[in-house]
């Protein structure tokens, strides 16, 4: 029986659905969390530098540990992905193809953290790595994969 390795999904579809996971949560921290208030508060100068700042740094942390948490979640899910790589056409796997276990998954988004620590560089590396693979996806033994019918 000649058993292929799965193949990586193309570097666009990923950074595609990565993209459309990150604005949505975006948008959710930007309008659900008032941070448009802060924004245009410190436009007008009726809340200090250090505030809007403090602010704004607040809301990248969040924003990340919220992806995470979205991430393990629903890649957790019959669906295998989160909602922007489904609409990428996209879904993660062990790297043999197989379903990624529940552990994985967890390690797998965890390992985020390492990714992004050192400058982005882990989520990055996937640019330079064979089989597409970032950090995070190294370390969980997983994989992105592309889905469906090709564009």
């Amino acid at each position: 029986m000649d058993v292929t390795e799965p193949q990586p999904t193309t570097r666009g579809r990923r950074a595609l659905g990565y993209t459309i996971d990150a604005i949505a949560i975006w948008l959710v921290f930007m309008f659900g969390f008032g941070f448009e208030d802060d924004l245009y508060n410190y436009t007008r100068g009726t809340i200090e530098r250090d505030d809007f700042r403090t602010s704004a740094q607040l809301m990248r942390i969040g924003q990340f540990a919220v992806l995470i948490v979205y991430s393990t979640l629903m890649e957790l899910t019959p669906w295998r992905a989160t909602v922007g790589k489904k609409l990428a056409l996209t879904e993660v796997v062990s790297e043999d193809g197989s379903r990624a276990t529940p552990r994985q998954v967890v390690i797998r988004n965890v390992a985020k953290i390492a990714s992004a620590g050192a400058c982005g560089l882990g989520f990055w590396w996937v640019l330079w790595d064979k089989k597409g693979q970032a950090w995070h996806d190294k370390l969980a033994r997983t994989m992105v994969v592309s889905v469906g019918r090709e564009p």
